[in-house]
């Protein structure tokens, strides 16, 4: 079975770039481009893993970290941003964000980041 992943990413270039690496690497891809769509995806899809941008145009990737996080089985968020700010990556994991990736993405360390996001998933299931 895919591990179903959602994608929130405006950038349309790298939205089709990363589901396109997710999608050979075995995962079932979902895409949302602003904090709207994202969290009809959620409650739609319910996804097991959420690739979140910070900066999105109706809003912030804080909006949906903060609205997930009194869900008891909420998904795993792995944020990434061009904000390489120690303070954001600390508010995001505060909020409950599972890691923190900076773009530029490297697909290596996002790979290794999913395979230990999937591996915890399962443990808690």
């Amino acid at each position: 079975m895919q591990e179903p992943i959602l994608l929130v990413e405006d950038d349309h270039i790298l939205q089709l770039s990363l589901t396109t690496m997710l999608r050979r690497d075995g995962y079932a891809v979902d895409t949302a481009r602003n904090v709207t769509e994202a969290r009809l995806a959620i409650l739609v899809r319910r996804p097991r893993i959420i690739l979140l941008d910070l900066g999105l145009p109706d809003g912030s990737g804080f909006d949906i970290l903060n609205w997930m996080a009194i869900e008891p089985d909420r998904p795993l968020i792995i944020v990434t941003t061009a904000n390489d700010s120690p303070k954001a990556a600390l508010e995001a994991l505060s909020l409950g964000a599972f890691d923190y990736l900076t773009k530029p993405i490297n697909h290596d360390a996002l790979r290794h980041t999913l395979r230990r996001a999937v591996s915890y998933d399962q443990l808690r299931l």
